[in-house]
Parts: structure tokens; C-alpha cells; sequence
């Protein structure tokens, strides 16, 4: 059978996962993304940064490319990473991505 150490399967984690740069993203996208993590629907989104619909779709469409990722929930799991973890001290996940893309300026 084959050799599943726990160096190999985080080896094998490590390579699986892109690493997420933040930085390959523009500035509307980051603000899609930002809102996106509030409320992952795009009337909101579109209402809120005051495009249609279909444009938001297509900025998580391009982020996901960029980002490597498939799906939304992938998405979103990246954005949560990009954050750092949990939200317990009252701040917004668009606040805490918005202090972690700074960070990386």
C-alpha cells in the first residue's frame, strides 16, 4: 500500500492548495471580494457598489480564476484564510480583508 505519513499528506496538502496573492487582484475586484464575504448574492453586492448583477457575477467569475479556485464556497474559504480565521471581535469579514490587503501593500 502506499506511504500515507503525515509529512506526505502535508506535503501532498500543500501542493494542492495555490497559493493565494492577493495582490494579482484589481482594485474593483478587491471590492467585490470584500462584499462578496458579507453576503456571497450579487443583487446586494451589485446594489451596494452600483453595478448590475451580471458585472458582479463576472468580477467572482474572474477572482475565482485568478485565485485558482472552482466554486464559491472555495472562494469563500479562501477569502476566510486571507483573513486569518475566525471573526469574534465584532469586525466585519469585509473589515478584516480590507486590514489584511493592506498589510500586503
Amino acid at each position: 500500500m502506499g506511504d500515507n505519513s503525515p509529512q506526505k499528506l502535508a506535503a501532498t496538502a500543500d501542493i494542492a492548495k495555490p497559493p493565494l496573492d492577493l495582490s494579482l487582484l484589481t482594485p474593483r475586484q478587491l471590492e467585490v471580494l470584500r462584499c462578496f464575504v458579507d453576503t456571497p448574492h450579487e443583487p446586494p453586492i451589485a446594489r451596494r457598489l452600483g453595478m448590475r448583477a451580471k458585472t458582479v457575477k463576472v468580477h467572482l467569475l474572474n477572482i475565482q480564476k485568478t485565485l485558482q479556485v472552482t466554486c464559491r464556497v472555495e472562494l469563500m474559504k479562501v477569502a476566510l484564510q486571507a483573513l486569518g480565521g475566525g471573526v469574534r471581535d465584532g469586525t466585519t469579514l469585509s473589515q478584516r480583508l480590507r486590514e489584511n490587503t493592506s498589510k500586503n501593500d
